[in-house]
């Protein structure tokens, strides 16, 4: 049927954009006639873009997805027009592209950076400079980068949560968070986990924050952190980015001198979240959520005897494995930080393609585009989170203009 010949020819279109862009815009401009309907025509053509930013084929990804009236638009599409808008460098095109946005996604953090950067771009400075002075007292990588285009401190210190120790204790008493302590002692985490999640059925915010400086108290990270989440309060850094295993941390770090120990802290915050036996849907292992084979390779590299994945996930192997393989990876990559836990994420391969863009050296727009979604969010949160680290480990934290360098 014509409409299944239609099917065909889209699949066989998006298919071609990830292989030859240009022929398979020539073949859009002869083929979109023949589909008739806008909505089917419109979320093809959005696909198409959105592949095409993928493939960092920034120029014909605008022009595919401008060509899309707004009220066919998606968030997803909306958002890849804003990045191949910073991949042609075209700051008239990103505002344009941010102004077309919904009010809620304006007001999101990120966007809110981008106006303003592209509005600098233009020698706007004063309008650049009043929407960066408004998100550069948040903690977190936008709010962290505006401070560092107005040239301001960092928002670094906590703000501790405090509880009168009777409030603590009759709450400690309760079964399931006595269950809880008791299961952390015996270190039976998982059955604790398991404890956890039943809890999250009736424990409002506040719970969760209570059970969360008990967790800390107990030494339990993972729980700390889960229960600082769900209690959505962010202003306590020490619950939300604890401490474990520092001497271990320090002391593989110190074993490379281009290594720090914030940065492991912040990989393993956000590979594992300190659960020691994690074990991802892919079968990476452990807290920094190494890949058997990638272990394996790294403990031959060092001497050791090969490997067991019940060996990988304990702590000090995988800390010791992890803070090799990455520091393999820092020197492999030139001692550039960004293309390094792009890769500890994605893999060589896709970082050796990636790289080959550096956008002038501007290391914000190349993490802004980085093509996979999982490896763009995971690149912004572990350089948070390695600031908030080495402030946390008594540091005075580097600017991310300085870890970001290309």
């Amino acid at each position: 049927s014509s409409v299944f010949a239609r099917d065909v020819a889209a699949y066989a279109l998006e298919r071609l954009v990830d292989s030859n862009v240009h022929r398979a815009a020539r073949i859009w401009e002869s083929l979109k006639s023949a589909y008739p309907d806008p909505a089917y025509r419109y979320r093809l053509q959005n696909k198409l873009g959105i592949r095409a930013m993928r493939q960092l084929k920034s120029d014909v990804a605008y022009r595919w997805l401008s060509g899309v009236p707004a009220s066919y638009r998606d968030e997803e599409s909306r958002a890849s027009r804003i990045r191949s808008a910073l991949h042609l460098a075209a700051w008239d095109k990103v505002l344009e592209s941010i102004i077309a946005l919904t009010e809620e996604e304006r007001a999101d953090v990120q966007w809110r950076y981008w106006h303003a950067h592209a509005l600098h771009q233009q020698g706007r400075d004063e309008a650049a400079k009043t929407i960066w002075r408004k998100i550069a007292d948040t903690a977190g990588y936008y709010g962290y980068l505006a401070a560092d285009k107005l040239g301001v401190p960092y928002t670094l210190e906590t703000r501790p949560v405090h509880f009168a120790e009777a409030e603590l204790r009759a709450f400690e008493n309760l079964p399931a968070v006595g269950r809880m302590r008791e299961l952390i002692r015996l270190g039976r985490f998982v059955e604790a986990r398991r404890e956890f999640l039943i809890a999250s059925e009736y424990f409002d915010e506040t719970d969760f924050l209570r059970l969360a400086v008990l967790a800390g108290r107990w030494e339990w990270s993972d729980g700390a952190i889960r229960a600082v989440a769900k209690s959505r309060f962010t202003g306590d850094t020490v619950l939300r980015f604890p401490l474990p295993y520092r001497a271990l941390v320090e002391s593989e770090a110190a074993k490379y001198g281009n290594v720090s120990s914030e940065w492991i802290y912040g990989i393993i915050r956000r590979e594992s979240a300190f659960v020691d036996g994690a074990r991802s849907p892919a079968g990476a292992l452990g807290l920094m959520q190494l890949m058997p084979r990638t272990a394996r390779l790294t403990a031959a590299r060092l001497k050791l005897k090969r490997p067991s994945s019940k060996h990988i996930t304990r702590p000090d192997m995988n800390i010791r494995l992890g803070t090799a393989y990455f520091n393999r990876l820092y020197r492999r990559y030139g001692k550039r930080l960004v293309f390094s836990l792009a890769a500890y994420n994605a893999g060589g391969v896709a970082v050796s393609k990636w790289r080959k863009s550096k956008l002038n050296n501007d290391a914000v727009i190349w993490v802004e585009v980085i093509p996979f979604s999982e490896t763009r969010a995971y690149v912004k949160a572990v350089l948070f989170y390695v600031t908030v680290y080495a402030h946390r480990l008594g540091k005075t934290p580097l600017p991310l203009k300085e870890l970001m360098k290309l």
